[in-house]
């Protein structure tokens, strides 16, 4: 991982995250830039922070209400990011879409996408150490050795870091719960990600019930 960011500052490729973008990035994009952007179902983001920030919480799961409240807000939030890709950055700028789901269904593909593209040539040693030290078991051991930011709850119910699995928020809550908070997603989110997010059986199944609880 170290040595995947050192090649990154030798090759010349500034790394900004959003909570750290410097002032001279909120005007106009700057040419010879390239953008990344990372998205997850707003679902698993909700229930994500929750845990992480330890807030929204109930013998460590989260709450139908926060959920409730907050996934439409996070879907649209999300989807507003998709639609400026879309609709100015790819026009513009050198960009990359990564979504959560696929990074963890298939990290070392993923992994070398976003090195293809940004120029950077990695060895499969150093490509291994990238994916194991931010696999989930990686960062478990971070969180046991107090070493993730903020405070580390490790071996309790409000631990950080959990399966790390893409569909783990759907444990959370009941059935009625998510068909309640998926059909309320659904309507706000660009229609590229209901595609990725909602083609499923068990979401099927969640928008189907919503209807027929509505019809009858």
């Amino acid at each position: 991982y170290e040595a995947f960011l050192k090649r990154c500052v030798d090759d010349g490729i500034k790394i900004w995250s959003e909570a750290c973008v410097p002032p001279a990035y909120l005007g106009p994009l700057p040419d010879n830039t390239r953008y990344v952007l990372i998205l997850r179902d707003p679902r698993a983001v909700v229930v994500s922070w929750a845990h992480y920030k330890n807030k929204g919480l109930v013998k460590g799961n989260v709450t139908e209400s926060y959920v409730t409240k907050t996934v439409p807000q996070c879907a649209a939030i999300v989807s507003l990011r998709y639609y400026w890709h879309d609709e100015l950055l790819r026009r513009t700028n050198p960009s990359l879409i990564l979504f959560y789901e696929d990074l963890v269904a298939n990290p070392v593909d993923e992994y070398y996408r976003l090195a293809s593209f940004l120029d950077v040539n990695l060895e499969p040693d150093v490509m291994f150490g990238v994916v194991d030290q931010t696999s989930a078991a990686s960062m478990r051991k971070d969180e046991e050795h107090h070493l993730l930011p903020g405070p580390n709850r490790a071996s309790s119910d409000k631990a950080k870091v959990r399966s790390a699995t893409p569909d783990a928020f759907r444990e959370e809550l009941s059935a009625r719960a998510w068909a309640n908070i998926t059909a309320a997603m659904a309507p706000l989110l660009h229609p590229a990600l209901r595609m990725k997010w909602l083609y499923n059986d068990l979401d099927v199944k969640f928008l189907g019930l919503k209807e027929h609880q509505r019809r009858h």
